[in-house]
């Protein structure tokens, strides 16, 4: 508060202290002895006193509300002309009322014409006849058409390329009292990061793309000589154009064949996830019924788990058809199966069972009593050519992409995979399917009616 508002409060005070006074000394001379009228000229002129006094406190304190607004409004005005975004009001009729430094910085090119005033049509079209946007393939006037309909009914944020390289983002609000605040945002080292991103993004997909490309072409070569060596090494083993002679060769016949075996259901993995990644997976999506499938895997994984000497226990009852591709889903089994036996030590056992969810789902889980899962490479199994515990996969056969192809097949026939896992105590594994709704088995038993 400055001095002379320091001294009208004091001046007020006073002179509210005099009227009280002299409205006491009339109250209390009255009720001895002055008559009526004198009493009465006394008061109103008690009561003038301090009508004086109010007002002056209150012109007084509405000095200095009126004071502070103006700071405040200084500050603010302070504010936005020290912000990096151009700021620029128009009034209902569009034309500039005030904008502040940094707006005027952007627009140096139409320096001579920027004054209040200035319609925004007027501003648009200086800009565009001395070239400061990149107008791309419109003509000047198709640009100028549709920047001024974007201004005229604000909605998404504008961005627009300039002559010079720099990016601009535009954003504009109606306010209401009819006119316009525009706010122009320098972004180009945004856009040249999501160029930079961009460009990475491609350089990885067209990476992607060639490995999927040489693995696709690499399996196919591969299999052909390898389906042969196969061949020759069971005709050799079954010996139909007579016996070998030695029983080393047979041995060796044997190897021959078990480890070309290995070797196809790699490459065969491999293909598959090529196609996976590459989206060529192609599915033909049917209603399956799980226990059918299931017994179809126990008599494939069975010879395998009696030679490891591992317990199998199926549980698949009563249970609502799948919704999936039939090969996917026994892919999916096949490969769950087999992991668990592989990693499963002789006396262990592997079960799968299948129930129903209150979701409309299929969950199958198989459970192993095998080595176990780390729980630091929990999350890395399901990568490719990852397999956990690098000292126990060395000593188990595999490319460390069943639970990889298994995860992305569940994922894409509609469901969902968990795993949990404890070391020395075993694995468990669960998937979600879809159910095949009873209206599409109930259209199914039409067809075949």
């Amino acid at each position: 508060m400055n001095s002379e508002q320091s001294a009208q409060l004091g001046r007020a005070a006073t002179l509210t202290l005099v009227a009280l006074c002299v409205g006491g000394a009339v109250s209390a001379y009255h009720l001895a002895v002055r008559p009526t009228l004198i009493v009465a000229i006394e008061a109103v002129f008690a009561i003038s006193l301090i009508s004086g006094a109010v007002y002056l406190i209150v012109e007084a304190l509405g000095r200095r509300h009126l004071t502070l607004e103006r700071r405040a409004d200084a500050r603010l005005a302070s504010a936005i002309a020290g912000l990096h975004a151009g700021i620029a009001l128009f009034d209902e009729n569009d034309r500039l009322v005030v904008a502040n430094p940094t707006y005027c910085q952007v627009h140096e090119i139409i320096a001579d014409i920027l004054l209040p005033g200035v319609p925004f049509e007027t501003i648009l079209r200086e800009n565009v006849k001395r070239s400061r946007f990149d107008l791309g393939v419109d003509e000047a006037e198709a640009y100028i058409a549709r920047r001024l309909d974007q201004h005229r009914n604000p909605g998404p944020v504008v961005e627009r390329r300039l002559n010079d390289g720099r990016w601009e983002q535009v954003r504009e609000e109606r306010l209401r009292d009819g006119g316009l605040l525009l706010v122009i945002l320098d972004i180009t080292d945004q856009k040249a990061h999501e160029v930079a991103l961009l460009e990475a993004k491609t350089a990885a997909e067209a990476a992607n793309r060639a490995k999927t490309d040489f693995l696709s072409t690499m399996s196919h070569d591969l299999r052909t000589p390898l389906n042969a060596i196969i061949g020759f090494s069971d005709l050799m083993m079954t010996g139909v154009f007579g016996p070998i002679g030695s029983p080393k060769y047979l041995e060796y016949a044997e190897d021959i064949h078990r480890s070309g075996g290995l070797l196809l259901d790699m490459i065969n993995d491999l293909l598959d996830l090529s196609k996976i990644e590459a989206g060529r997976y192609e599915l033909y999506p049917e209603n399956i019924d799980v226990a059918a499938v299931a017994a179809e895997c126990e008599i494939i994984v069975g010879i395998n788990a009696e030679h490891a000497g591992v317990r199998l226990t199926f549980a698949v009852g009563d249970v609502p058809m799948v919704h999936a591709d039939d090969r996917a889903f026994k892919q999916i089994l096949l490969n769950l199966l087999s992991n668990a036996i592989k990693y499963t030590p002789p006396g262990g056992s592997v079960s799968i069972a299948a129930t129903v969810t209150s979701d409309d789902m299929v969950a199958i889980e198989v459970v192993d009593t095998g080595i176990g899962i780390a729980s630091d490479d929990l999350n890395r199994v399901f990568e490719p050519f990852r397999r956990g515990d690098t000292s126990v996969a060395r000593t188990h056969e595999g490319t460390g992409l069943g639970l990889a192809i298994t995860k992305r097949l569940v994922e894409l026939s509609g469901g969902k995979l968990c795993l949990e896992s404890e070391v020395g105590l075993g694995t468990s594994v669960k998937v979600w399917l879809p159910a095949t709704p009873p209206d599409a088995l109930a259209a199914n038993d039409r067809v075949r009616a």
